[in-house]
């Protein structure tokens, strides 16, 4: 039995689906699956086993199980497999578990502890009447020996009552457009039932002779067969008179023996009974079988089996995407209806202000202020149809333009953004989106790490939960330049990385950029 499950095995069984992010912004958590696997679970002559077992009670994880017993004698398998996989994705959330085995036996083995109909037949032959033979006097004889001598072989076969290629089952759960949908699938390929292939569709139960049935005629028995005392024996192989003795016995036997019935003896049948491909279902659970196996031997069980088993269960409400049609992608994780994107000193045109607000403002004017000149109102923008605005301010005196001071806030009646501070380590200059991909550009102010640090490009995946997308270093100069594919949804990114306070010290410290979101709408 080889341990670990084939990398094959494992795409056959759909274990293999890619763990990536979805690019769109959830408004909803993601639900908590749950999975189980078991490329086993059988009562064989008795005793329950089940070598391999994924996740049983526990949430969905990428991973797989080792066996942990050997099987007994009565079966043998290949490859045993119980693994699954999660796909963290904030809009498609997905977990799959699989269980299953590859070269799988249910073995008939001569040394089984069960008793066959041959063995039952002659423990209940009665002994025969006494018979007198001259020389010998009056015998008690059994012909039980006899009788075993004279019937075909009662041993069971070296065959396989069962046998299959594969027996697995793969069961899923997906969200996609907040529904959650729940499917399974079992492969049963390369059955056999006594070395003859079979094909299942849902349920097969077969009466099978394993030994066949035998008519044993006790006219047939000589004195050779039979189990005499050892002190009749011992004259029967007498040389002089042993010949004699025994054509003695054998005439006083015969007339018993011509008058006794055949002795039948019937034939030792194996029920086997196989369901196969079974799904349960409710609006949150499936479980998947490949097969069930049940099979007895001349009454008496032998295996009560469930081979390939897989389980998925999700509680809680799949995520909704946000449509492109509603809010800008900056406003996907906050309650409020203004957000600045981005301040920064464009030249001479002074200071460049971005931001987003709710389409409810489309067409109205924002006002900027300024907490270096008291609050005071620098600056208006009208918000455009896709809830994007932009304007300029005039530059702030040198005095204040690098202090905390230098801070801006978008306002617009009760509604007010938080407030952006002008100078920054680092920030993004811009951000272009083909369609098929979004170009990001920007730079980190001196002075860089000695080396200078890996520069992260992260993407929100849900609100308070992201992912690195892609890493770079920054030029010589600070610059650095993202290129990732255009996302189908609305998306936000923030680049992160460190930097030293001053060129005299080592140590450094964690910088990033403001979020950047490329809205659909504005392709």
């Amino acid at each position: 039995m080889t341990p670990r499950p084939t990398r094959a095995l494992l795409a056959a069984a759909g274990l293999l689906a890619a763990t990536a992010a979805a690019p769109g912004v959830a408004q909803a958590a993601e639900p908590k699956f749950t999975c189980e696997a078991s490329a086993l679970r059988a009562t064989v002559l008795g005793q329950p086993i089940e070598p391999v077992v994924y996740g049983r009670g526990q949430e969905c994880k990428t991973g797989e199980t080792i066996p942990t017993i050997k099987l007994p004698e009565l079966l043998d398998a290949a490859v045993l497999v119980a693994a699954g996989t999660k796909t963290d994705d904030a809009l498609k959330p997905a977990a799959t578990a699989a269980g299953g085995l590859t070269g799988f036996r249910v073995k008939l083995l001569p040394s089984l502890p069960i008793q066959l109909p041959t063995e039952q037949i002659i423990a209940n032959i009665p002994d025969l009447p006494p018979i007198a033979v001259p020389g010998l006097g009056t015998l008690n004889i059994s012909i039980k020996e006899a009788v075993r001598s004279l019937a075909p072989n009662g041993l069971l076969p070296q065959a396989d009552l069962l046998s299959a290629a594969v027996l697995s089952s793969v069961a899923g759960a997906s969200c996609a457009d907040g529904k959650l949908s729940l499917n399974g699938a079992s492969t049963v390929a390369g059955l056999r039932v006594l070395g003859q292939p079979v094909n299942v569709d849902s349920t097969l139960q077969q009466n099978l002779n394993v030994i066949d049935s035998a008519s044993i005629d006790p006219s047939n028995i000589t004195v050779a067969m039979l189990d005499l005392p050892p002190a009749v024996d011992a004259l029967l192989g007498d040389a002089l008179l042993g010949g004699a003795l025994t054509a003695a016995l054998q005439s006083a036997l015969q007339p018993v023996l011509d008058a006794l019935p055949n002795i039948e003896i019937p034939a030792a049948v194996a029920q086997v009974k196989i369901t196969a491909n079974t799904q349960s279902k409710t609006a949150t659970t499936l479980t998947q079988q490949a097969i069930r196996v049940e099979a007895s031997l001349v009454g008496t069980p032998l295996l009560d089996a469930v081979i390939g088993e897989a389980k998925v269960s999700a509680v809680g409400d799949c995520p909704v995407a946000a449509r492109p049609d509603e809010q800008p992608a900056e406003l996907g994780c906050t309650d409020r209806k203004l957000v600045l994107v981005d301040v920064f000193q464009q030249g001479s045109k002074g200071v460049k202000l971005k931001g987003a607000a709710n389409r409810d403002f489309a067409g109205k004017t924002v006002s900027i202020r300024f907490q270096g000149d008291g609050n005071k109102v620098v600056a208006t923008a009208k918000v455009g149809k896709n809830g994007g605005f932009s304007t300029f301010a005039p530059t702030p005196r040198a005095s204040v333009r690098d202090t905390n001071k230098a801070r801006y806030t978008a306002v617009r009646g009760k509604e007010k953004s938080l407030s952006l501070k002008l100078t920054r380590r680092m920030r993004v200059s811009r951000v272009l989106d083909d369609k098929k991909q979004v170009t990001i550009t920007g730079f980190v102010r001196m002075p860089l790490a000695a080396p200078a640090a890996t520069i992260n490009l992260r993407q929100r995946i849900q609100c308070g939960k992201q992912k690195v997308i892609a890493t770079t270093k920054p030029n010589s100069e600070g610059r650095y330049t993202f290129k990732v594919k255009s996302p189908d949804l609305p998306a936000v990114y923030r680049a992160t990385t460190r930097v030293r306070n001053n060129t005299g010290n080592p140590k450094t410290y964690p910088t990033f950029t403001l979020p950047r979101g490329v809205d659909l709408l504005k392709r």
